[in-house]
């Protein structure tokens, strides 16, 4: 289904219930198909070089998901709740226009905070460049992965 122009995906999509590997990558989706998160068989999903913005609420039910390739879109902030997702162990976001910290880092209590602080500042002390080493120790603080490519 990759390269065809789709802006949307149609909701009986979700009759495949033992789908396990979707590619939509360049097409031009803006909105995350919410029918996407009802597909619990789902390993592999390819949504690269479109215009999604966000990561819809119940993208975290997507448990079994090995493979999350979304580089090249327009997302602002990956959810937390990302990290609770067990299985995903690649995970390909560069090329998106990504805020850090994240909000639910922001609005943590000041011990918290100071924690996590303190967690950033050792790990960035050999570098000199922070911009995207920044966001690369939230991944590793938050997430459990064997390949990460920014």
């Amino acid at each position: 289904m990759s390269h065809n122009s789709i802006r949307t995906l149609p909701l009986q999509l979700n009759m495949f219930k033992s789908l396990r590997y979707l590619n939509i990558r360049a097409n031009s989706i803006r909105i995350f198909p919410a029918v996407l998160c009802q597909m619990m068989s789902l390993e592999i999903l390819d949504m690269s070089r479109n215009k999604i913005t966000r990561f819809p609420d119940t993208f975290g039910n997507l448990m079994n998901l090995r493979v999350l390739s979304i580089s090249k879109n327009r997302i602002e902030t990956i959810p937390t709740y990302i990290g609770e997702m067990e299985q995903l162990q690649y995970l390909k976001i560069e090329q998106n226009p990504i805020v850090f910290p994240p909000p639910e880092i922001v609005e943590l209590p000041d011990q918290d905070m100071k924690g996590w602080l303190n967690q950033l500042k050792s790990y960035l002390i050999s570098y000199k460049s922070a911009c995207n080493i920044l966001f690369l120790v939230y991944l590793l603080l938050h997430f459990t992965l064997v390949y990460l490519e920014i």
